[in-house]
């Protein structure tokens, strides 16, 4: 857990890149103040304050509850998830009049994609890197001539995996959530006693020497889909391929677990979604795992 440490300070720096001059410097300067912001709280791990950008108050309450989950689950790792410093740009790729069925007048809807880089506090040396990520936008004038937030969203984490119930301070799930991290964290501290025969064992050992030497680089022996939706899948893959599982070529694109060339792979080996179904799957070979 994160140590208190009031000398603890950090750094948000970014900027709105507008190459077709689609908004005004006003939307611009809004949209800035929200990442700014945002990040400034989950680096420090500080109790967010974004009511004042939204006109929607809903809309600033679901996001205010992210922070604080996000915050809640890092705040539980064992190393420091704090950052020390954080430069982003958002590139707009879109600007009109809202289309949405409840828009009021002078709505605008503004498409943009983020990239950035951080460095964490456990890993200062390590450039943490987010690439292309999608965010929407729909900006209402307010009644001194600026512009206020009317909704926010961004495909990444924690919005598209948040339960959230209006009103609700913090996620429906983080209880559960921070249960299964104290569990895990329990079972770190106990040996872990293997009863299955398997064909191929799993070396814990060597799968973790594999995961630490390529934590902070990429192995050129694969493929990076850092630019494409992200690469933790296919890392986790390589994890457990170092460990000894090997791959299964016994199903398809969609149901087998192995990587040969960019052209040559399953949805499994690098997307969490299908890895997970094919971990649970019933099978007489191939990776046997406890899932949930």
């Amino acid at each position: 857990t994160a140590p208190p440490d009031d000398s603890f300070s950090t750094s948000v720096s970014g900027r709105v890149e507008d190459p077709e001059g689609l908004v005004t410097e006003t939307q611009k300067q809004l949209m800035t103040r929200l990442l700014t912001d945002w990040y400034t709280d989950i680096a420090l791990f500080d109790e967010p304050q974004l009511t004042a950008l939204f006109s929607d108050e809903e809309d600033a309450a679901m996001h205010q509850a992210s922070i604080r989950t996000l915050n809640a689950i890092r705040a539980q790792a064992l190393t420091d998830l704090r950052m020390r410093d954080v430069d982003f740009v958002l590139t707009v790729t879109k600007a009109e009049p809202s289309t949405e069925e409840d828009a009021v007048e002078g709505q605008i809807h503004i498409e943009a994609d983020e990239s950035a880089v951080m460095h964490f506090a456990a890993t200062p040396e390590v450039d943490s890197k987010l690439y292309d990520v999608p965010h929407i936008f729909e900006l209402v004038p307010d009644e001194t001539g600026g512009w206020l937030i009317r909704h926010h969203e961004a495909d990444d984490n924690p919005y598209f995996s948040l339960t959230y119930e209006d009103g609700a301070a913090v996620d429906g799930r983080l209880q559960q959530l921070l249960r299964a991290i104290e569990r895990r964290q329990l079972q770190r501290q106990e040996t872990v006693q293997v009863t299955l025969t398997c064909d191929h064992p799993y070396d814990r050992a060597a799968a973790e020497q594999y995961m630490r030497q390529y934590d902070h680089q990429r192995s050129s022996a694969w493929h990076a889909y850092d630019d494409v939706g992200g690469n933790c899948m296919n890392f986790g893959s390589q994890v457990l391929l170092a460990g000894g599982i090997p791959m299964d070529e016994s199903g398809g694109y969609e149901t087998g677990w192995y990587w040969y060339s960019a052209s040559q792979t399953t949805l499994p080996w690098v997307n969490v979604g299908w890895f997970l179904e094919y971990a649970a799957a019933e099978r007489e070979h191939g990776l046997v795992a406890v899932v949930n």
